[in-house]
Order: C-alpha cells, then structure tokens, then sequence
C-alpha cells in the first residue's frame, strides 16, 4: 500500500485501530519446544610442534623527535 494510502487509512482508523489490523494480518504466534543436541564425540586435531615462529625485529621509534603536522584529508587546518 502506497505511503499515501497508509496515512489516509491511520488519519480514519486512529493508532488503536491500526495495530488492530496489522494484529488481525499476523499469524498466530506458537511456542515450540527447543532443546540442545545431544554432544558430539570429537577428536583433537594433532598440531605439529614448531618451536617459535621467527620474526623481525621491530623499527625502532622516534622518542622524543618533534612530530610533524598530521595530515588532513578533508584540509579543515590551515
């Protein structure tokens, strides 16, 4: 229904009567029993021992240099 429409149709029926319809155009609800399945047998994945990984040494960081100007994609500093 056109939004139009649906405005004309509330403006008629008011907020009570609207829920009323849309009540009245819903299904029933239902309560349905729910319960876990039952637990599975499982088995542990063996993962091979490889030691440490190697990695880099990190950059070292600039302390106490000046910083520069952050930059500024929208350019909102002058």
């Amino acid at each position: 229904m056109p939004p139009v429409r649906l405005e004309e149709l509330a403006a008629l029926v008011g907020n009570q009567g609207m829920a009323a319809l849309l009540e009245g155009q819903s299904l029933p609800a239902e309560e349905l029993p729910f319960s876990l399945p039952p637990p599975l047998e499982t088995a542990p994945f063996p993962v091979p021992d490889t030691g440490p990984v190697p990695t880099a040494e990190p950059p070292a960081l600039t302390g106490g240099a000046p910083a520069g100007r952050a930059f500024d994609p929208a350019g909102l500093s002058y």
